[in-house]
C-alpha cells in the first residue's frame, strides 16, 4: 500500500475541514479500493466505528511490515494504543531491520506500555548483531531501554557497568526509568552519567533518584552542593532530608542540623 506514506503525512495534523476537503478530491470507489486509507481517515474523525473497522479490515490492509509500523505510529498519535500495539505485531515480519526503525518500534513499545513484546521482538532479530543496519551497540540500546521499562533490574545493571555509553542516552534511560516507576534503575543510570559528566545537572539527577530510592544519607552530600548553588529550590529538601534522619537517627539529626545552621549563619554552607 504505497499511499499509506502519503496520507500519513497528509492526516496527522489535519483538520476536519481539511480532511473533507481530501475526500471531495479523491475519485469515486477510492475508498473501496484502498480500505486501510478509508481506515486511516477513520481514525483521523474519531469515529466510533474505529475498533470496529480495524477488526473487519485488518487482514485486507496487505501492508509491508515498514507501513505497518508506520500505520502504528499513525494509531497511537490518535490514541488508539491498544490497536498501535497490534499493528505492531507485523514488524516481526521484517527480514532486515534499519537502525531508524530499531528505534522507532522500540520506542513505540516502550510507549504503549509492552516493553516485555519489545523485548521478544529484540530477540527475534539476534541475526541483525552481524548486520549493516543495526550495529551490536545500537542493539544493545536499543535492548537496555527495553529491559529497563520491564524492570531488568539486575541486567541493566551488569551492562551499565561493563560498557561504555553516551551521556544522552545514560539521560534517556533515565527517564525511560522514572516513566516506568524503575527508581532503582533510574540512580543506577544517575550514578554512571554523574560518574561521567559530573555537573550540576548529573548531581540533580543523582540526588534525585537517591532520594526516591530513600538513600537519604547518601543523598546529603548532594543536597548541600545543591543548597548552595539554589537556596530557594533545595533548602527545604535539604531540611526535610535531615528531619526524616533524625527521626531514624537521632544523634545523626542532632549533629547534622547544628552544623547545617552554624555554616549557614556564618555564611560558610
Amino acid at each position: 500500500e504505497i499511499l499509506v506514506p502519503l496520507f500519513n503525512s497528509l492526516l496527522i495534523d489535519s483538520s476536519a475541514a481539511t480532511r473533507q476537503k481530501y475526500r471531495r478530491g479523491l475519485s469515486a470507489g477510492f475508498f473501496d479500493r484502498h480500505p486501510t486509507i478509508a481506515f486511516m481517515f477513520q481514525v483521523a474523525d474519531s469515529s466510533g466505528t474505529v475498533r470496529q473497522q480495524f477488526s473487519e479490515v485488518e487482514n485486507e490492509f496487505r501492508l509491508t511490515p515498514r507501513h505497518a509500523i508506520l500505520l502504528a505510529e499513525f494509531l497511537f498519535h490518535f490514541g488508539y494504543h491498544d490497536l498501535s500495539g497490534q499493528m505492531l505485531n507485523n514488524a516481526f515480519k521484517l527480514e532486515v531491520v534499519t537502525e531508524d526503525e530499531l528505534d522507532r518500534i522500540a520506542r513505540l513499545y516502550l510507549s504503549i506500555g509492552e516493553p516485555e513484546t519489545g523485548l521478544r521482538f529484540f530477540q527475534h532479530h539476534r541475526r541483525l548483531l552481524a548486520s549493516d543496519f543495526a550495529t551490536p551497540q545500537q542493539l544493545d540500546r536499543v535492548y537496555l531501554l527495553l529491559a529497563t521499562a520491564a524492570g531488568r533490574t539486575d541486567e541493566v545493571r551488569q551492562k551499565i557497568g561493563s560498557r561504555s555509553y553516551s551521556n544522552q542516552f545514560l539521560t534517556d534511560l533515565y527517564f525511560v526509568a522514572l516513566d516506568h516507576n524503575q527508581p532503582n534503575i533510574s540512580l543506577i543510570a544517575a550514578n554512571r552519567l554523574f560518574k561521567q559528566q559530573p555537573d550540576r545537572q548529573s548531581l540533580i539527577y543523582r540526588t534525585r533518584a537517591q532520594l526516591l530510592n530513600k538513600r537519604l544519607k547518601g543523598a546529603l552530600p548532594g543536597l548541600r552542593k545543591l543548597v548552595r548553588i539554589d537556596q530557594a529550590e533545595w533548602e527545604f529538601t535539604y531540611l526535610d532530608t535531615l528531619e526524616k534522619l533524625g527521626k531514624k537517627w537521632q544523634p545523626y539529626r542532632a549533629v547534622a542540623a547544628r552544623v547545617f545552621w552554624h555554616q549557614y549563619l556564618n555564611g560558610t554552607f
